[in-house]
């Protein structure tokens, strides 16, 4: 593992697929990623074998205290259409202040990846997001 502090990634989606590559391959970084599922974690564990592909669940404070643990930088996307995704994005954002605030610890940067236009209250996944946002 690199001497450098872990980046963390939260959900992969079609933005991470564009993402990843570039981080993985920078020597500079050591990715751990955070699936939802046993299939996602299987595909990007062959996909990213140098990578901590550890699967979680969101809803759970906990579970995301333990992500964030000697990480240095988050980067969420929360999972867009789920029935929970503003209390994901307020569980994500208090555990990563949490981890900010210890004593000793390296994390800097809590990326949140959102949408254009979150304004716009009639699409549900976007009115979810303002209020993380906010």
């Amino acid at each position: 593992m690199p001497s450098t502090p872990p980046s963390t990634n939260s959900h992969t989606s079609l933005t991470q697929s564009s993402l990843l590559p570039h981080l993985y391959d920078n020597p500079k970084y050591h990715l751990r990623l955070a699936v939802n599922s046993d299939s996602s974690k299987q595909r990007l564990s062959k996909q990213y074998p140098k990578a901590d592909v550890v699967q979680v669940d969101l809803s759970e404070p906990a579970e995301i205290r333990q992500l964030v643990k000697d990480a240095a930088v988050f980067y969420h996307v929360g999972p867009a259409f789920h029935p929970h995704e503003t209390q994901v994005g307020y569980n994500v954002i208090d555990a990563c202040a949490a981890a900010s605030k210890e004593q000793g610890s390296k994390f800097k940067h809590f990326v949140f990846s959102s949408v254009l236009c979150t304004q716009l209250r009639k699409l549900l996944n976007h009115d979810c997001k303002r209020y993380v946002e906010e």
